[in-house]
């Protein structure tokens, strides 16, 4: 599918499929943000690299122009957004990025793909490199910009508009920077994914397989139908976790594992890459000296265990609960005693899944101190936590701690 899009002559998408009152409002205000678009920054593929404003410091031609292009935008948007017409066209170009079509898992491969589109909106059309322009315009405008006026500045007109919710101009943002060509951040496909959550698919495994067209091809994954229902589902998770643990050399993914509200059945290091609700470096990393190392992997019983070496710190014995004071990735925590001088922090969203009895390690290959369950010779991966000495000052792991290898279903 990517090989179509990308070698198509062009590409025309149809963002209206209802008569507006402001259709023509969105057209005008398009023009009016780019009445001059320079020549040189027709090409789309130019735009990618705009997103995150990192060219700020270029003298590159190129980069001199579409800066001077975004910072029009933006300025206008900022002075003149209690200006009526200005904002039913503002609002219009809004209502045509909600439309149907950008909602799809899909369309972040089509848009990416396809160098040369042509967008129509009512009885007009404007290129993707203009379009591009403006979505990175909104990507780098503040909440507070995208907000709508007390409705007394604008007419009963605009009354219907609602464009100042946050989950929205966060997905839109988030939105806007994948279709833009740039991937935000090093976190590979579980990123990827992640900022890829709000898009939807009839099959939930589409939300995976839709953007195999745009990661590194060292992650050897084919889409497989032929398991229906949530059995193909299921398989299609376990797949993806263990190509991308083989292929990083890691178990860095093991973050995205929580917090576990998915009601998919699956082996408990196996994240649901289509239910993805928080983003994994929001958890604190600790490094230790196996964090590089080789977690020397293996899988068995059709793949739903994995084994890995682990070296463990203790096992939980004693609780106090939050005094007020204590944090663990930006929530208040409950604080486990689990050996002479070791204490581990479990933040309130995980307290939930961890109980007296459960066990702290360190997995070779990860960064992070996870809590595992012992159960039948294997452990099932419970919750992450940080882990202090008696001061509360970073714990420092002893040559001592028992190492072995370890099953996790």
């Amino acid at each position: 599918m990517y090989d179509v899009y990308a070698n198509a002559r062009e590409v025309a998408v149809n963002l209206s499929t209802q008569d507006s009152p402001y259709i023509d409002e969105a057209c005008a205000w398009m023009t009016r943000m780019a009445p001059s678009f320079p020549e040189k920054l027709m090409d789309p593929l130019v735009w990618g690299r705009y997103v995150r404003d990192d060219t700020s410091n270029s003298d590159d031609e190129i980069d001199m122009l579409a800066r001077g292009v975004i910072n029009d935008i933006k300025s206008n948007i900022r002075n003149e957004k209690r200006d009526p017409d200005f904002l039913r066209g503002f609002y219009a170009v809004l209502s045509a990025f909600a439309a149907e079509w950008w909602t799809r898992a899909w369309v972040v491969q089509e848009f990416r793909a396809s160098q040369a589109a042509v967008f129509i909106i009512g009885q007009c059309s404007v290129k993707s490199a203009v379009l591009m322009a403006i979505m990175i315009a909104l990507a780098q405008t503040s909440l507070h910009d995208l907000r709508l006026p007390d409705s007394s500045f604008v007419g009963d007109a605009l009354k219907h508009w609602s464009f100042d919710d946050i989950d929205y101009i966060t997905a839109l943002g988030n939105s806007i920077m994948l279709l833009c060509g740039t991937a935000y951040g090093n976190g590979g496909l579980g990123e990827f994914l992640y900022l890829c959550r709000f898009r939807k698919a009839t099959d939930a495994r589409d939300k995976v397989y839709a953007y195999l067209g745009l990661i590194d091809s060292k992650y050897e994954i084919k889409p497989n139908y032929e398991s229906k229902g949530p059995e193909g589902v299921r398989r299609m998770l376990i797949e993806i976790t263990r190509q991308m643990i083989i292929h990083d050399e890691n178990l860095d993914i093991l973050r995205w594992v929580f917090p576990k509200r998915s009601t998919r059945h699956r082996p408990s290091w196996v994240p649901d890459w289509t239910e993805l609700d928080v983003y994994a470096t929001a958890f604190p990393g600790y490094m230790h000296k196996f964090s590089s190392a080789d977690p020397q992997v293996a899988f068995s019983s059709h793949d739903e265990v994995l084994s890995v070496r682990g070296a463990y710190i203790g096992t939980l014995d004693r609780m106090e609960p939050p005094s007020g004071t204590q944090k663990a990735f930006g929530h208040d925590s409950w604080k486990f005693h689990v050996s002479q001088d070791c204490y581990v922090h479990v933040a309130s969203i995980s307290i939930r899944s961890c109980k007296l009895g459960d066990q702290a390690w360190i997995l070779f290959g990860s960064e992070g101190v996870f809590l595992l369950r012992e159960e039948n010779d294997a452990f099932r991966l419970i919750g992450l936590a940080s882990v202090k000495d008696d001061m509360g000052k970073v714990w420092r792991m002893e040559e001592t701690c028992g190492q072995r290898r370890i099953n996790i279903i």
